[in-house]
């Protein structure tokens, strides 16, 4: 056995340190980038030294089957688009590399020879039709995959007289899988607020406060307006904590949130949205809460927008609720859960068990016809459609 001197486990350990620091200063500069070309151009760029490659591509996946789309296909040193394209209509079916669209294997780079032998590769159609006369023959692919969504597909390619791809690099790119899909969502999110924040640059008359969340506890954009309605809240409720929004409106952020997404959500071309009105220094507004899929990128982003609108008056809920022919408890529950309390609490209010609270909202919903919280204040409130 060889014996390995104590100057060379140093230098390994000094090499994989740098590499290390590398893949952090590399996820930060893929968070910072503007736009997906940009973000994928920084990828190749430091992926040249942290898992040098000949060629690389980068794809938009499909929701099922995880496969290329036919569009928004970047590369490096290869045509992108005619390579995909082709490898959709003719070879995707007979891809070894297709094991990445299982779950087991989501988020985890794999090179080919993790998953055929050499001589069945050699003997492959796929090698011989198609990445041979193409100049490829190591491969190294990568599925990122967050919270059920498809984010991207990457492959890196090397020359036949090259080294193979180590388990170093392929480590390497797995480090980077969280990286690479914050960043992509991100940009979804910019992207959002950049076509839906009115009056960014706007003064302090301007009609319409906007906000974009990055999270139901996080602003990423506000314009003037904005501020300044939160300014006004803050000064006269103090003790919120971490709460952003009155109690009513922040209920309404984290219930949208919370809400899985599916495939429908993709598709609609019609944001879910509701609202509620609440007081801001003795003026009302009607806050409304969006919640925008960004289905035309392929990505599934999403962002929450919140807007806010000053009212002539308060609104006033008593006719609403008298025609849903609720129960004088339950008109006082509904009553509750307009001013944002939780089951929890309106339990404690009334002196009665939780579970109670929730057979009650179970009538409520019903009467209303309605089938959660968010929906039965959206159906109260005036002007808004349910």
């Amino acid at each position: 056995m060889p014996i390995i001197s104590t100057e060379t486990k140093r230098n390994s350990r000094l090499s994989q340190g740098l590499a290390t620091e590398k893949i952090w200063r590399l996820s930060h500069e893929l968070f910072r980038a503007d736009s997906l070309a940009a973000l994928v151009e920084i990828l190749f760029d430091h992926g040249e030294t942290l898992f040098p490659f000949d060629s690389a591509v980068f794809f938009p996946l499909n929701k099922a089957p995880l496969a290329p789309l036919n569009r928004g296909h970047l590369g490096r040193n290869i045509d992108a688009e005619k390579l995909t394209a082709d490898y959709a209509q003719r070879y995707y079916q007979v891809d070894p590399l297709r094991i990445l669209e299982k779950p087991s294997h989501h988020n985890r780079a794999l090179r080919i020879h993790d998953v055929i032998d050499n001589q069945q590769y050699r003997n492959s159609e796929i090698w011989h039709d198609f990445f041979r006369p193409l100049g490829i023959d190591k491969i190294m692919g990568l599925c990122i995959v967050n919270d059920g969504n498809p984010i991207c597909g990457i492959g890196l390619h090397r020359e036949r007289t090259a080294k193979p791809f180590s388990c170093l690099h392929k480590d390497r790119l797995t480090l980077l899988a969280p990286a690479i899909a914050l960043g992509i969502r991100q940009l979804g999110i910019r992207n959002a607020a950049d076509i839906l924040l009115l009056n960014e640059d706007g003064d302090d008359g301007a009609e319409v406060a906007a906000w974009v969340l990055e999270s139901p506890n996080k602003i990423l954009r506000s314009n003037l307006y904005a501020e300044k309605i939160l300014s006004l809240w803050r000064k006269t409720h103090q003790g919120y904590g971490k709460s952003l929004f009155p109690r009513p409106v922040q209920l309404l952020i984290e219930t949208l949130t919370q809400r899985q997404l599916t495939l429908d959500d993709f598709q609609s071309t019609l944001p879910e949205a509701v609202s509620v009105s609440h007081p801001v220094n003795r003026e009302y507004y009607k806050f409304t809460v969006t919640r925008i899929v960004t289905g035309a990128c392929p990505h599934g982003s999403e962002a929450i927008v919140v807007t806010a609108v000053r009212q002539s008056k308060g609104i006033d809920f008593v006719d609403a609720i008298q025609g849903f022919g609720l129960s004088a408890r339950e008109k006082e529950i509904t009553h509750m859960v307009m001013r944002g309390q939780t089951n929890k609490e309106i339990a404690n209010t009334l002196k009665i068990m939780e579970q109670t609270v929730k057979d009650h909202l179970r009538s409520i919903f019903a009467k209303a016809g309605v089938n959660r919280r968010t929906r039965l204040v959206a159906k109260l409130i005036n002007g808004f459609t349910s």
